[in-house]
């Protein structure tokens, strides 16, 4: 339960700071955006129940529409994003698959499982956000395109981030040992 307080924590946190400071973060003229408040999204616990997900995606968005005034595009990609979220850790599991409870880390999983993790959630919720504001099918490859755009650059900010401040190891030696009195 201490991994679930701590990362609601975060995620409350990434959400102000995608109010206050990452809402200007607009580039190429509208077709890369950063959205900071999917790290907190990225680091909720793998495990939960999938309405879980599909809650805290749609308060996520709710908030956002509410400060930034979006007419409910931010939760009806992040109710989508919650749908999705239980089946894309499925997809980056190991063979053992994780544990309940388990916060994926770039130092714990991995750097190529933390990226390709970020990466499709930051570029499916930022595909549909996209696919939503254009309101037409004709648009929607110009959607996926605008949303790989904004997932690679909410990407790299998230691996600044999880450089800067993820969860380091306890310790560095292996607690496998060769020899039995070890």
């Amino acid at each position: 339960m201490n991994n679930g307080l701590r990362a609601i924590g975060v995620l409350i946190f990434t959400i102000l700071l995608q109010v206050v400071i990452f809402r200007f973060g607009i580039f190429n003229g509208g077709k890369a955006i950063i959205f900071f408040h999917l790290y907190g999204i990225v680091l909720l616990p793998i495990g939960w129940h999938k309405t879980t997900y599909l809650f805290i995606g749609a308060l996520t968005g709710f908030i956002l529409d509410l400060v930034l005034l979006t007419g409910g595009l931010h939760m009806a990609a992040s109710t989508f994003l919650g749908l999705l979220l239980p089946h894309i850790s499925n997809g980056i599991a190991p063979r053992d698959g994780f544990l309940k409870g388990h916060i994926i880390g770039a130092n714990k999983d991995g750097w190529i499982r933390f990226l390709s993790y970020s990466f499709a959630i930051a570029s499916i919720y930022s595909s549909a956000l996209f696919a939503i504001e254009g309101g037409r099918l004709g648009l929607v490859f110009f959607a996926i395109w605008k949303g790989v755009l904004s997932g690679g650059l909410s990407v790299v900010i998230m691996l600044v981030a999880q450089g800067l401040f993820g969860l380091k190891r306890k310790n560095k030696k292996s607690k496998v040992s060769a020899y039995p009195w070890s």
